[in-house]
């Protein structure tokens, strides 16, 4: 089911459970520990922090597959047309990858059918 959803969507759900993880976890620190007011800040500091590092490798590791499209398309503006290899389980961006990689066979079955038209 997870494998269904879009990558925002999945880094959203883990966001949430970690924050709804973490949320738990300090307020039972400081119900078993009568932890005071000032410990409780320090705590939520550092789950906010621990946070925003899991939303941060999330995301890089969900867009680091746009940027390797992004630059097989700067290829491509150059006239190296090649084909883009799928790579991990992102929804998105496999069929982004499908979507250029038919592109790019249109356009080289075009190329060629201009070239053999010029040549008679």
């Amino acid at each position: 089911m997870i494998h269904k959803l879009s990558t925002v969507q999945r880094v959203l759900i883990c966001v949430a459970c970690y924050d709804l993880l973490a949320v738990l976890a300090m307020y039972f620190i400081t119900w078993r520990y009568e932890v005071n007011e000032i410990i409780f800040t320090q705590l939520a500091i550092v789950a906010s922090t621990a946070n925003l590092l899991w939303i941060w490798f999330l995301l890089h590791r969900a867009f680091s597959s746009i940027k390797k499209v992004t630059e097989h398309l700067k290829m491509v503006r150059h006239d190296n047309i090649i084909k883009i290899e799928a790579s991990g389980h992102q929804k998105e961006i496999n069929e982004l990858i499908h979507a250029f990689n038919n592109i790019a066979d249109d356009i080289q079955k075009k190329t060629k059918t201009a070239q053999k038209i010029i040549k008679h």
